[in-house]
């Protein structure tokens, strides 16, 4: 098991596009995904997993990892300058 799989499934991140009904967007309002490329700290890193918020009040993480290195950074969304939004509810239309 890699380095990613090993953390996704300690810390239940979620490595796919299902987000649960969130997504990641940045200051922009950009909607960034896992595999997405973006600046941290004058860095190019790359986003390998996201953790929507689990409670109210709660930010969630984003992790990264920088270009041919195996360690993981991870941390609290805000820290990336980004922010997870609760998805719209479908709405229903009557026929």
């Amino acid at each position: 098991m890699n380095l990613v799989n090993h953390l996704a499934a300690k810390y239940k991140l979620v490595t796919a596009t299902n987000l649960k009904g969130w997504t990641l967007v940045d200051k922009n309002g950009k909607e960034v995904k896992v595999g997405d490329k973006i600046m941290f700290k004058g860095n190019q890193v790359e986003v390998t997993s996201l953790e929507p918020p689990h409670k109210p009040g709660a930010s969630g993480y984003v992790s990264t990892k920088k270009g041919g290195s195996s360690w993981i950074d991870r941390y609290y969304a805000k820290v990336y300058d980004m922010e997870y939004r609760r998805d719209a509810a479908p709405t229903l239309r009557l026929l």
